[in-house]
């Protein structure tokens, strides 16, 4: 696989189910397996129930592209 070269944002990761971040998260999942339990809906929701508050999302962009996302 080869590198990416993206520049990474840190956003709070209660904005994962919101509009472009959601759909790009969703589409990730897509490309890798697409499973059901890591749908953007699901994990916003596992982070409202057991996150302390302190997560973050972090985006990958390279360009204007969503490329890469992790909670952290």
């Amino acid at each position: 696989m080869p590198a990416l070269n993206c520049q990474w944002q840190q956003r709070p990761a209660g904005l994962l189910d919101q509009g472009e971040l959601a759909a790009a998260w969703d589409s990730l999942n897509a490309q890798r397996h697409d499973l059901p339990f890591l749908t953007a809906q699901a994990v916003s929701c596992a982070v409202r129930v057991f996150g302390d508050g302190k997560p973050s999302l972090f985006v990958g962009r390279s360009g204007a592209q969503i490329v890469a996302m992790l909670l952290a």
